[in-house]
């Protein structure tokens, strides 16, 4: 039986200031078997936005969810799912989101308010990514290939870059 851990519903900023990172982590210690979901509306580019999670001893997951970091990620949008210790990229998929400018012209409205509705399902050794319903990350891990099961742990969100976002109705829920 599924069971809510955490949940804000208060709309929150998070800014990456230049090199340097922003970051809100969740207050609770979580389960290995997680579903968190959250709606994400990026303001500007520039940078990275990420979901640490499983995190433990120095081992955790990071999940980029929206990178415009590079030159080469503002033209091919993807997330990737990153293992540590180590840096492996153990899986990647497709980004959905379009940037919030191209070529210096601001192509999202601010008039329209858009948010992206993410999820993320932690059970057992499956990991899954989801943006408004769409899956588009998966990974199972084998315990073999870039370590240990990673199992329960901290999670939060953190910024790289000049990256500004707003988050809201963060939830957590033990599956």
């Amino acid at each position: 039986m599924a069971t809510i851990i955490y949940e804000n519903t208060e709309e929150f900023e998070l800014r990456g200031v230049g090199s340097g990172s922003g970051g809100r982590f969740i207050p609770k210690v979580l389960p290995s078997d997680v579903m968190i979901e959250w709606e994400f509306r990026p303001l500007s580019d520039d940078g990275r936005a990420v979901l640490s999670f499983a995190e433990r001893d120095g081992r955790e997951f990071c999940l980029e969810f929206f990178n415009r970091s590079s030159e080469e990620s503002r033209f091919f949008h993807a997330v990737r799912l990153i293992k540590e210790p180590g840096g492996q990229v153990v899986s990647a998929g497709a980004d959905p989101i379009p940037s919030v400018t191209e070529g210096g012209l601001k192509i999202q409205s601010t008039e329209t308010d858009l948010w992206y509705k993410m999820a993320l399902l932690k059970k057992e050794w499956d990991v899954t990514f989801s943006v408004n319903g769409l899956v588009t990350l998966f990974y199972h891990d084998d315990g073999t290939e870039y370590g240990d099961v990673l199992t329960g742990g901290n999670a939060g969100f953190m910024q790289y870059g000049d990256i500004t976002a707003l988050y809201r109705n963060v939830r957590v829920t033990w599956v």
